[in-house]
């Protein structure tokens, strides 16, 4: 019997070793297209100088750029080229588009402003398998696989983690509230969240909600969402051009 475990282990780690392979490549590009996008912005910026230093004058050739302006490039330009290179991290192979990482249009308004309708998404699908949810994570799940939606029309959702298993979840005064205490909500922006629970979170669940509060269907109408049938995590926008970064 031990032989057969060990075999079997043996196996399945050899099975998941390109899935993780694909994963951590495509992990690679993205923090290299962070960097990159970083590295133009710090560029781009001023330099800095005591008033009381005058410039060099003779540093600079004749038709030379001022200080800061050499690399300077319009925002959308290096959208353009994080988008370029997120795509290449999905255009390898079909394993890495089923297993590791695919792109996600979504067709609904619940997380404007920070994810709007139409907005092109990469899901990391290996997330959670590699990982548990953390709040104020984007993630995508299927409506059928949540027990509170039975009988609603199978639909591919994208919301927000906002509570972690165990924990009581409500809505007081306009503020969300995680075990008696406010949390830090940027996501709302603002906006006051209509009074709801308090909730209990089931083990091996989590409680989502859309950015957009008043128009969003989430956890306060089909209840908490199991971890298992959600189908990844959203790591950026890669398109349309000016809404290109990561979530």
């Amino acid at each position: 019997m031990r032989r057969l475990r060990t075999q079997r282990d043996r196996l399945r780690a050899e099975a998941n070793q390109p899935l993780h392979t694909a994963y951590q490549e495509a992990r690679r590009i993205i923090a290299a297209a962070e960097a990159e996008a970083e590295a133009i912005r710090s560029a781009a910026a001023p330099a800095t100088r005591p008033a009381d230093e005058a410039p060099d004058d003779e540093s600079a050739s004749p038709g030379s750029p001022a200080p800061g302006e050499r690399r300077r490039r319009p925002r959308w330009v290096r959208n353009l080229r994080m988008l370029a290179i997120l795509l290449l991290a999905l255009a390898g192979t079909e394993l890495l588009r089923t297993h590791v990482a695919e792109p996600y249009t979504v067709a609904q308004t619940s997380m404007e402003p920070h994810i709007n309708e139409g907005d092109r998404l990469v899901v990391n699908k290996l997330a959670f398998r590699t990982g548990d949810p953390s709040r104020g994570d984007v993630v995508v799940f299927d409506s059928a696989d949540v027990p509170g939606s039975a009988g609603a029309p199978e639909t591919t959702l994208v919301k927000r983690v906002i509570g972690l298993p165990g924990e009581v979840v409500q809505a007081l005064d306009g503020h969300v509230v995680i075990d008696g205490e406010v949390i830090d909500d940027p996501w709302s922006d603002g906006k006051a969240t209509a009074a709801f629970g308090p909730t209990r979170v089931p083990d091996g669940m989590v409680y989502v909600l859309g950015d957009n509060r008043g128009l969003s269907v989430d956890s306060r109408t089909f209840g908490s969402v199991p971890i298992d049938s959600l189908i990844g995590r959203v790591e950026a926008i890669i398109w349309p051009a000016p809404r290109v970064g990561r979530v």
